[in-house]
C-alpha cells in the first residue's frame, strides 16, 4: 500500500515550489558552459525535446539561479510564437527592446518604427540588423556576462533565425552564451541552412530524456506529496510515454488515492 507524504509547503508568494526532477545534470551543464563564457570562450548550447519535455522549465530554473549569484550575468530572452513567426523581427525586437542601440555601421536602429510584414528582409537588411544585434552584445559583455535565451526557437520569423544564426557564427573571444530550445518535430519551418547552423558541432546539444518511474516516483512525493506504487510509477510511464508535463497533469487531475494499490 502506498502512503501519502507531506505536501511541500508554498513559497512566500503563495505558489507552488518550483521542483524539476531529472533536469540537475542539464542545469550543471550550463552552469559549466556559463564558466567558460565568462572566460571570453563564447558558448551556444541547445535544449531539444518534444512538447512538454521540460525545456522552458529548465531555461526558468538555470535563469533563477545565475540571476541570485553574486556576479549575475545580463539576460537577453526571447520567446518564439507560432503567430509572431510571420512577423519579420518579432523576436529580434524582443532582444533589442532592451536599450536604444546603434548598429556597426553606426546608424540609430528605432525598433518601434521599423516595418514589419510578412515579406522576407533583404540580405542587406539582415546583415544590417545582426551587425546591430551583435554590436548591442559586445557592448553588454563588457561589464557582465551575456546569456541569451530564446525559447521555442522553431516559432521564431524567419529574418529573426537569420540573424541569430548570423551572429552566433561570428561572436568570438567575448562573454556571451546563447540558450536555445527547440522542438525538432515543430521545426519543418525553420530553413535548413539555418537549421543546420543551430545544431551543429559547434553547438552543445541537451537533449531531455522522458522520465523513469522511478523519476516520476520522486517527482510525485516530492511535488504533490504521494508515494507512487512501482505499478503505478509504470503505468503513467506507459501512457505518457515519460513525458513530465503529462504525468504533472494526471497527479495534480486525481486523486492521490487512484494510485494507491
Amino acid at each position: 500500500m502506498s502512503q501519502t507524504a507531506p505536501r511541500p509547503r508554498p513559497t512566500s508568494d503563495g505558489t507552488e515550489p518550483r521542483i524539476l526532477v531529472g533536469l540537475d545534470p542539464a542545469v550543471d551543464r550550463l552552469h559549466e558552459s556559463l564558466r567558460e563564457a565568462r572566460r571570453a570562450h563564447v558558448q551556444s548550447v541547445l535544449i531539444s525535446g518534444g512538447f512538454g519535455m521540460g525545456k522552458t522549465a529548465l531555461m526558468c530554473e538555470f535563469a533563477n539561479q545565475i540571476s541570485s549569484s553574486a556576479r549575475a550575468p545580463r539576460i537577453l530572452r526571447a520567446q518564439g510564437d507560432r503567430w509572431e513567426s510571420q512577423l519579420q523581427l518579432a523576436a529580434y525586437s524582443q532582444l533589442m527592446m532592451t536599450s536604444p542601440v546603434r548598429s556597426g555601421k553606426g546608424y540609430d536602429s528605432n525598433l518601434p518604427e521599423t516595418e514589419v510584414s510578412s515579406h522576407a528582409l533583404s540580405p542587406d537588411r539582415i546583415v544590417n540588423h545582426a551587425a546591430t544585434l551583435g554590436t548591442h552584445l559586445e557592448a553588454l559583455q563588457h561589464r557582465a556576462p551575456v546569456v541569451v535565451m530564446i525559447d521555442d526557437v522553431h516559432w521564431l520569423d524567419e529574418s529573426s533565425l537569420r540573424i541569430l544564426s548570423f551572429v552566433m557564427r561570428r561572436m568570438h573571444a567575448r562573454k556571451v552564451m546563447f540558450v536555445l530550445a527547440l522542438d525538432r518535430i515543430q521545426a519543418q519551418g525553420v530553413p535548413p541552412g539555418v537549421l543546420d547552423n543551430l545544431t551543429g558541432y559547434e553547438v552543445a546539444q541537451i537533449a531531455l530524456e522522458p522520465l523513469t518511474p522511478a523519476l516520476t516516483q520522486e517527482l510525485s512525493r516530492r511535488r504533490f506529496g504521494t508515494d507512487l506504487s512501482s505499478t503505478a510509477a509504470h503505468e503513467l510511464v506507459r501512457h505518457t510515454r515519460g513525458n513530465p508535463q503529462q504525468i504533472n497533469e494526471l497527479l495534480r487531475e486525481m486523486p492521490p488515492e487512484t494510485w494507491h494499490s
